[in-house]
């Protein structure tokens, strides 16, 4: 498992008023559906069956998870990126 996962659950663990709140665990990279895809699928190693649907109104295209709220409360930042945690998930 991810070294960098731990460490933000554990310190949120001793963290003050934390209990209750919600979190984000992200780098705040900007990422889409289809790149997180080809990275999980190259960690498989299985070619993906990609089927397109037409775009609807208010579907997002782009995603970026914010973790300020994560650092404010226990100064954690990532320390890898996206494509090493997916190797090290496949790795178990």
């Amino acid at each position: 498992m991810s070294k960098t996962r731990p460490t933000a659950l554990v310190r949120l663990l001793f963290a003050d008023d934390v209990q209750g709140e919600v979190y984000n665990v992200c780098a705040e990279n900007e990422v889409s559906v289809g790149d997180i895809c080809k990275l999980v699928f190259s960690h498989v190693g299985t070619p993906p069956k990609v089927v397109r649907a037409s775009a609807v109104e208010g579907h997002l295209r782009r995603s970026a998870g914010i973790g300020t709220k994560l650092r404010k409360a226990t100064g954690w930042r990532p320390s890898g990126s996206l494509d090493g945690y997916l190797e090290e998930a496949f790795k178990c």
